[in-house]
């Protein structure tokens, strides 16, 4: 018999979220979007400088409203990238918290140990009396979601 592939990666961190799952999600899709709206004010430059580069030696001529258009363009996505970010990292700080604490629930369940010591301890502690398996997946979990 061969053994079952265990996940890597996203995969395994969408595994570990279990019912949290759809806060990565949208942790995930907010932080494509924020990417993409980082992207935009290249791109007005670059439209910018080909208007002033078409028109360079008779400035008068340089679509002045295009220009602006460019540079609102430019400062919206800016302000748009901010928020996207902030939401991300937001949803996925919840989902952190979230899920480490549905992971010390459940493990608090098969313990000898009263659960005040898994709410009230650090990570440390929770690490030393659970052993290498809670470990492994504490620091996989932290490392893929955390910044």
């Amino acid at each position: 018999m061969t053994k079952a592939k265990r996940k890597t990666g996203l995969l395994r961190l969408i595994e570990i979220a279990g019912t949290k799952s759809w806060w990565l999600f949208g942790s995930i899709l907010l932080a494509a979007l924020s990417a993409i709206a980082q992207f935009v004010p290249y791109v007005a430059v670059y439209k910018i400088l080909v208007e002033l580069a078409d028109h360079a030696t008779e400035l008068h001529l340089v679509d002045r409203h295009l220009i602006e258009h460019w540079a609102i363009t430019s400062c919206v996505s800016i302000l748009v990238f901010g928020v996207l970010l902030y939401g991300s990292t937001m949803l996925s700080h919840i989902a952190a918290f979230n899920i480490l604490y549905e992971m010390r629930m459940a493990l608090a369940m098969f313990a000898a140990l009263p659960v005040a010591l898994f709410i009230f301890a650090g990570s440390t502690k929770l690490i030393r009396y659970q052993g290498a398996l809670m470990h492994r997946d504490v620091a996989f979990f932290l490392k893929e979601v955390s910044p």
